[in-house]
């Protein structure tokens, strides 16, 4: 920002050796400097290596320091730090010189021809009353140089503006540069960063070849972004330094302002914290994945997988408008959404009317706790059975997800028999990343999980239907101190059960007391279309109290 008549004094100290722009030096330095902006004005100029650096503080009419953010409607030139000559003329004379042709204070409002109070135009102008926005999401810096053949003919032109956010380089639409500074100040790239409760760090014309650019990009882009980097933590730190140095009844009223947003900050972070850690576990139970398991390496491995459908769909569809059956399907998704995060499996995809659930240790999520085979084997049994009872007391009017009893008003009005059947494997699946580059999911494939889909096909209404070695697991099986998470939820769904105080107690006398199943569960299931898939007989293994098992093969 040099006027004509100075440009020519403009000087580099680049090389000379005069100054350390090392920001972890800088960051000790400042905490002792008597004045933390000067100190960071003198920093960001020599680092952007920028002809001249301005410090512009937001305030109100008053033109008093330290107002909440929110009165500001403009922006006054407090110092300017610079080289040479022309460096030595502003930092004595500048304010002066800058309010006497009118270019301080940077008004952030204007009127418009009816009158209205409109956002002026400039970056300045634009950083201060973007404020919040720039707090909220970290120090942001813009940047803009003047296009080739600019001849800044209008009050305002539209440079092109970039935004630097720490990580990209984004445009910023729509926002014109005042060409009277421009003109002013002799601009040809211009660098805007904004100072927490202060108001804006501004460099005019970065020197060197840094913000060159060959078809819209900056050709040095990594060196830029490691100076721009290092600008956002000088201003971070001269931000911390500078409220440490305040004084006055005005510098105390804006750190009440800061404690108290500090401490409505920590409430409410206190208060979200158990309702993100049950959407985590959610979101988890689901099919979200994270970044790492994204780009995992596939893994071959043992899980347990069950795949659970909606027993003559098909019918049901044409009994019911599109949006009645959407629903109804909604309704059943969401709770196998909700039994897998409770019995910590996981939901790998769901398919129209169909849920694929899987239980394996690349998606543990229990605290570094990993269920052994037989646990995740009797927990996906009690999920797949608790999603078929639900269903049931769903379509009952009993369940408390559909409070207005939707589901049961369609049920009785359209005569709908709505029941699920389920298929269930254990062995071993390859787990992994899968699709193509804009879409992927992580998800199980391989003999297991087919044959846990051609058992769910191949089943009964409101049945298990799985091979019969896992039938004779079941029966053997025993819930015991050992298997951490099983234990929890049993004692969790049955707290009054006279096994609650023993050390362990047997799988199927549990789930016969839980699910009100009078007799032995599991009948054999005799001819089946899945024996293709398996060697041994299957079994089907009751989910609700009732006689008869109605057979529906396919939908």
């Amino acid at each position: 920002m040099v006027p004509h008549s100075f440009s020519s004094l403009s000087v580099s100290i680049q090389g000379m050796g005069m100054h350390s722009y090392d920001i972890n030096s800088f960051s000790r330095r400042v905490f002792r400097s008597r004045n933390p902006l000067r100190t960071m004005l003198r920093f960001a100029r020599g680092l952007m290596e920028a002809r001249l650096a301005g410090l512009v503080y937001g305030t109100d009419a008053t033109r008093a320091h330290f107002l909440p953010p929110g009165r500001w409607t403009m922006g006054v030139i407090e110092k300017f730090e610079g080289t040479g000559h022309s460096g030595l003329f502003f930092r004595l004379f500048g304010r002066l010189w800058a309010r006497r042709i009118g270019i301080s204070p940077v008004r952030l409002y204007r009127l418009d021809e009816m009158g209205e109070q409109v956002p002026a135009e400039g970056v300045t102008a634009y950083t201060l009353r973007n404020h919040q926005s720039f707090y909220d999401q970290g120090i942001r810096i813009l940047l803009t140089e003047r296009p080739e053949g600019e001849t800044g003919s209008g009050p305002f032109e539209e440079w092109p503006v970039i935004s630097y956010d720490g990580s990209d380089f984004q445009p910023v639409e729509d926002l014109l540069t005042d060409t009277g500074i421009v003109s002013r100040f002799n601009v040809e790239s211009f660098v805007v960063a904004y100072i927490p409760d202060y108001g804006a760090v501004v460099l005019n014309t970065v020197e060197g070849e840094i913000m060159d650019k060959e078809t819209g990009r900056f050709v040095f882009d990594h060196r830029l972004k490691r100076k721009l980097d290092s600008l956002v933590a000088a201003i971070e730190a001269a931000s911390l330094a500078y409220l440490g140095k305040v004084k006055g009844k005005a510098a105390a009223r804006m750190l009440w302002r800061k404690e108290k947003g500090l401490r409505k900050t920590v409430t409410r972070l206190k208060a979200r914290e158990d309702v993100l850690k049950r959407q985590e576990k959610q979101l988890k139970a689901v099919g979200a994945v994270t970044s790492e398991q994204l780009s995992m390496a596939p893994v071959s491995t043992d899980g347990v997988y069950a795949f659970m459908d909606m027993v003559g769909s098909a019918k049901i569809s044409r009994r019911l408008s599109p949006r009645e059956y959407v629903d109804l399907l909604n309704f059943s998704n969401e709770i196998g959404a909700e039994a897998a995060a409770r019995f910590g499996c996981r939901v790998d995809n769901i398919m129209g009317d169909g849920i694929f659930f899987q239980s394996v240790y690349v998606f543990d999520d229990l605290q570094g706790y990993h269920p052994s085979p037989d646990e995740r084997l009797m927990l996906m049994t009690l999920l797949l059975a608790s999603v078929i009872r639900d269903v049931r007391e769903l379509t009952t009017g009993r369940h408390p997800l559909d409070a207005k009893h939707k589901v049961h008003q369609l049920a009785r009005d359209h005569r709908l028999n709505i029941g699920l059947r389920a298929g269930l494997s254990r062995g071993r699946s390859l787990v992994g990343p899968l699709g193509s580059r804009k879409r992927k999911i992580v998800t199980a494939i391989g003999e297991m999980v087919d044959l846990a889909a051609r058992l769910e096909a191949t089943g009964v209404t409101n049945h298990i239907h799985m091979p019969g070695e896992l039938g004779n697991c079941l029966s053997q099986a025993f819930i015991t101190r050992d298997a951490m998470h099983l234990y929890q939820v049993a004692r969790e769904i049955d707290p009054v059960g006279h096994w609650n105080h023993e050390t362990g107690f047997r799988f199927t006398e549990f789930y016969k007391a839980v699910f009100n199943i009078g007799s032995d569960p599991f009948i054999s299931r005799g001819d089946a279309h899945c024996k293709e898939f398996s060697a041994s007989d299957t079994l089907i293994m009751a989910c609700l109290p009732e006689k008869g098992h109605d057979t529906c093969i396919g939908i």
